[in-house]
């Protein structure tokens, strides 16, 4: 017999790693009261966390669709396996501070949550972030110091 895992638990333990994603992603959106953004009935690959929200930007009026395209690059929300890479949430009125269960994102590349009215400070959970390549967190209420493990 192989020590290797089965496909099938493979499957099920990828699955569970989503599912575990989709709670945090939920703690972040809520204490940053985002809930609009949520909707049980989808998958949260499908929720609309990457671009402009063009009743919030200064922007937005007449040039949202290129003014988007422009800060999310075209990316989705999630990679093709179904874990968040990509959260775009800027000019979005959110308040509340950055929950520790952000660092649960264990693919998110980039984190955008600037210019909005969020408190605070960086958690140090950020840090537990591998992937995370750009970190947006400009024109915001946080207060302290960058943590060392970010």
């Amino acid at each position: 017999p192989s020590s290797e895992p089965s496909t099938t638990e493979h499957r099920e333990e990828r699955k569970k790693q989503i599912e575990e994603e989709r709670e945090a992603l939920i703690t972040l959106l809520t204490a940053l009261e985002a809930q609009r953004f949520i909707n049980y009935a989808t998958s949260h690959c499908d929720w609309k966390l990457n671009g402009l929200s063009t009743t919030q930007h200064p922007f937005a009026i007449g040039i949202s669709v290129g003014w988007q395209w422009n800060i999310n690059h075209g990316y989705d929300v999630c990679n093709e396996d179904g874990f968040v890479i990509n959260i775009f949430l800027l000019y979005e009125g959110l308040r509340g501070s950055i929950p520790t269960e952000v660092g649960m994102l264990s693919q998110l590349t980039e984190l955008r949550l600037d210019s909005n009215e969020i408190t605070g400070s960086i958690p140090t959970e950020v840090g537990m972030l591998s992937q995370l390549t750009y970190l947006y967190l400009w024109r915001n209420g946080i207060t302290g110091s960058i943590p060392t493990e970010v």
